[in-house]
């Protein structure tokens, strides 16, 4: 990739829905991707994101939201069909979602085409939720790092297959034992962040491990919270920040949007 000049900004990949709080009658703007998009563009760093909205009232509003925190549509896919929904309801003290419509993402997988438009971007950053594991060897060789969100879906054989693809690796895991810590050392993967929940989360990096406990208790809903930890952990080495002060406003966050119902997208 010689000559090529890179664009300081980020490639977010990733679900576009709608939140859906049948308890409260609530409606927000929701989803991994469009949550970790706007956070980023609300921190000034220039942000561009592609995901999949049907072609419903509900996709619309999730399109105008996007237009009026000024991203640009140009990646963003229509399909016939409805907009992703996420059912949240509430689960003691917090919120869950418990069952996910997915509409037309669900069965939808980006074009070779498509993905191939998305490059030279300092940094792109997508999920297993958009059918694009295939695409990171690509999404690799046009852009300068890649960040992949494994969720809770975590596959260590097939990440071996793909860890030379990714530069920052998200895993969502509840109980995290010694034994999966010292399996993940083992993959040639720049940093590792493994959430979990109101347990913390843990950052290999070097092969050190940095542990970060939860900033608070106190929670009305956290449902938005691993997008908002993704968004400032990316912010925060794109901005060159030194690791101890990303884990702590990473952490910081993610407790701040606790605070609110859903990631405060509200249509």
């Amino acid at each position: 990739m010689l000559g090529v000049e890179w664009i300081m900004s980020i490639m977010v990949i990733g679900d576009c829905v709608i939140d859906y709080y049948p308890d409260l009658e609530k409606i927000l703007i929701g989803g991994s991707g469009l949550n970790t998009a706007v956070y980023l563009k609300q921190k000034g760093i220039n942000t561009d994101i592609m995901g999949v909205v049907g072609k419903d009232k509900n996709g619309e509003k999730i399109l105008n939201y996007l237009k009026n925190n000024d991203f640009d549509l140009s990646n963003m896919i229509k399909k016939d069909g409805k907009t992703g929904i996420a059912y949240i309801e509430k689960v003691g003290n917090d919120y869950q979602i418990k069952k996910v419509d997915e509409g037309v993402k669900g069965s939808y997988k980006f074009h070779k085409d498509e993905i191939k438009k998305v490059k030279n971007y300092e940094l792109v950053h997508t999920n297993i939720y958009t059918h694009s594991l295939d695409y990171l060897p690509l999404l690799k060789a046009n852009n300068k790092k890649v960040s992949f969100d494994y969720s809770f879906k975590i596959d260590l054989e097939k990440l071996k297959l793909y860890e030379k693809y990714i530069d920052i690796l998200f895993v969502n895991k509840k109980d995290v034992t010694r034994a999966f810590l010292s399996t993940l050392k083992t993959y040639e993967i720049d940093y590792i962040i493994i959430t979990s929940g109101e347990k913390g989360f843990t950052v290999i990096y070097n092969d050190q491990e940095f542990f970060k406990n939860p900033v608070g208790n106190d929670i009305i809903d956290s449902t938005g919270a691993g997008d908002t930890l993704i968004g400032e952990f990316l912010a925060g080495l794109h901005n060159n920040s030194d690791l101890k002060t990303i884990i702590d406003k990473a952490a910081e966050q993610a407790h701040r949007t606790c605070l609110s119902l859903g990631a405060a997208h509200i249509v």
